[in-house]
């Protein structure tokens, strides 16, 4: 069984991108979305999720949105647009 406590992270390496690129995840949108909000195309989306999943030692996108979970590195309200992201919104993520 995979022991998440074991994981070796600290959020502060993760890349903008990629906690972007989570916390849209989290919130229910599609890579082509996350995209268009980011103004990325979507297989940079796709290439900054496989490097967030990886860095967390996470073996799916909805893994390593436990991961963050379970390490409460998340704010109960969405952050504002312009606020360089540090935090996932619970809220959004509370049916996974």
């Amino acid at each position: 069984m995979f022991d998440v406590d074991k994981v070796d992270f600290e959020l502060e390496h993760l890349t903008r991108r990629e906690v972007q690129c989570l916390q849209q995840l989290a919130v229910g949108e599609r890579p082509q979305r996350i995209a268009s909000i980011l103004g990325i195309a979507p297989i940079t989306v796709e290439f900054h999720i496989r490097n967030a999943r990886r860095k967390l030692g996470a073996k799916t996108r909805e893994h390593a949105i436990a991961i963050v979970i379970s390490r409460g590195l998340l704010s109960e309200t969405a952050p504002e647009e312009d606020a360089q992201p540090t935090m996932l919104p619970l809220k959004a993520v509370a049916s996974i």
